[in-house]
């Protein structure tokens, strides 16, 4: 049994069944295109969180008999925590600095400050963050509060915790719809071959007939679902990325956090591809299945 041939026999029960191929491949394109939008959806805010960590830092605050040397081995731990950039590595905030730029902040309000009888406020070290797990952030503080000369620390975790615990549950929540969508278009296009199987009776039985194989009865019934998956894939890949296209440049301006992110913070290119080749295996494993368990040869 040659290739063209297959091909040839996949076509030809597509154009005998237009409806039902149609409305295989409009499943697995508007399946594919929700979890596609809901995988780059929590790309995005992933690569939003973490961008967003960048810019947060870890306080040290040093006690006012702090001396020295102990504000030296402050900075060096600091600096061994990981690297940081070398645009931001630890550095000394001067108490009398933090109380100025607290002041200019607050704006017209800011000359009460000067009423105080003291600077209120401590010198400290800082640096970026150098992990956004909270539990690490945590162990840290510990370890640094522990230091001679550190009063207190101020690690972030705070703004961390909610933010990474909600990017977890939406990526749990992300899987589970992945399955449940996958699972549903996996019955809803097998049933659709079915009903093609089915209008195929009589063909498939003077096949037998003449001495065909399980294999030469069920090769063009699975590229039939390939090819349908390819277009269906395909179509999602092209849908979706117009979408991206269109929707990025919007969102970027109106939310300025996103615009950090750059022109394009995906790579699309390799995403529209899986989406398509993923639409591809998806056509085949339900031909595979409405084949397996409806086409009794």
């Amino acid at each position: 049994m040659s290739l063209p041939y297959v091909f040839r026999r996949a076509l030809k029960g597509m154009r005998e069944s237009p409806f039902g191929a149609a409305v295989a491949t409009a499943t697995i394109a508007l399946a594919l295109f929700a979890v596609g939008s809901l995988g780059a959806a929590g790309a995005v805010a992933a690569r939003a969180l973490s961008s967003w960590g960048r810019d947060l830092e870890l306080t040290v605050y040093l006690d006012d008999a702090a001396t020295p040397a102990e504000r030296a081995e402050v900075s060096r731990r600091l600096a061994a925590l990981g690297e940081p950039s070398s645009e931001a590595p630890p550095r000394l905030l001067d108490k009398r600095q933090a109380l100025a730029a607290l002041r200019q902040s607050l704006g017209d309000v800011g000359p009460v400050l000067d009423d105080l009888p003291e600077n209120p406020l401590r010198d400290a070290v800082v640096r970026p963050v150098p992990s956004l797990d909270p539990a690490r952030l945590a162990a840290l503080a510990g370890e640094l509060r522990a230091l001679p000369g550190v009063a207190d620390v101020d690690d972030g975790s705070q703004w961390i915790g909610p933010a990474v615990r909600l990017l977890a549950w939406l990526r749990r929540a992300g899987l589970a719809l992945f399955g449940v969508v996958v699972a549903t278009t996996v019955i809803l296009v097998s049933n659709t071959f079915r009903l093609a199987v089915y209008a195929r009776r009589d063909e498939i039985g003077i096949l037998k007939l003449v001495g065909a194989t399980d294999s030469f009865v069920r090769l063009p019934f699975l590229v039939e679902g390939l090819i349908e998956g390819s277009l269906g894939g395909s179509f999602a890949s092209l849908a979706l990325g117009g979408a991206w296209l269109w929707a990025w440049p919007r969102a970027a301006v109106a939310v300025p956090l996103l615009a950090s992110l750059g022109a394009s913070p995906l790579p699309l290119g390799r995403l529209l591809a899986g989406i398509a080749t993923f639409g591809a295996l998806l056509g085949l494993a339900a031909s595979g299945l409405s084949v397996g368990r409806f086409l009794k040869v």
